[in-house]
């Protein structure tokens, strides 16, 4: 890659640069914000579908003792 060679600009053209590098600069961050947020928003979402599953199978468990419990009674009478 070649290196890029800057010459000073002149005085009324440095504030302009000046500008468009802040307004890279702070465009360059929302971006990362709005990656982090949505890191954050998956983040999120794959914890609450993790619960819904350790829910789901915790539902499933005991469902399978009760009905385990219902046999065992069933055969015992």
């Amino acid at each position: 890659m070649e290196d890029k060679i800057k010459f000073p600009s002149p005085p009324f053209l440095r504030n302009e640069e000046e500008e468009e590098e802040e307004e890279e600069e702070e465009k360059e961050e929302e971006k990362k914000e709005e990656e982090e947020e949505e890191e954050e928003e998956e983040e999120e979402e794959e914890e609450k579908e993790n619960e819904e599953k350790e829910e789901e199978e915790a539902r499933h468990e005991v469902k399978t003792e009760e009905e385990d419990e219902r046999r065992k009674s069933k055969a015992n009478h």
